[in-house]
């Protein structure tokens, strides 16, 4: 898509790559997708409308933690060998005084951590979006 760029990425436990992009400008339009890239370099893309992709964070091949930043949204989406969206649903959507959630990854407990944008802070999240850790930092909430 014109004026798009990739933002955010990471393998999947099978080595692919996976990554979203997201409209350049930073407007308010939903122009961005998520990819994944095969080991054979085959481009498939899995998901759309988004305005701010970021992660993944996997679970395992086929169970994955997605975010569009700018809808203050975690999603869990399952999908088939086919690389077909079998389930998405929200698995946490932040509070405006929370931030935005950024970059997160998974521990070896399957506990998602999630830097907030805006938000001073990284959450830890269990496997039910339940809080059980934040670990806040003193930094400036903006640029």
């Amino acid at each position: 898509m014109k004026l798009n760029r990739i933002n955010d990425g990471k393998t999947d436990p099978a080595g692919n790559l996976w990554f979203g992009t997201m409209d350049n400008l930073e407007r308010k339009i939903e122009k961005g997708s998520l990819y994944k890239l095969d080991k054979n370099f085959k481009l498939i893309k899995v998901d759309k409308n988004y305005r701010i992709t970021n992660g993944p964070a996997f679970i395992d091949q086929y169970n994955f933690y997605h975010t569009d930043s700018a809808k203050k949204t975690i999603y869990k989406i399952k999908i088939n060998k086919n690389n077909k969206i079998v389930s998405k649903k929200i698995f946490k959507k932040l509070s405006p005084e929370e931030g935005s959630p950024d970059g997160m990854t998974l521990d070896k407990n399957k506990n998602l951590w999630v830097a907030h944008f805006h938000g001073a802070c990284i959450s830890i999240f269990n496997k039910k979006a339940k809080l059980i850790h934040r670990i806040q930092f003193p930094a400036k909430k903006y640029y």
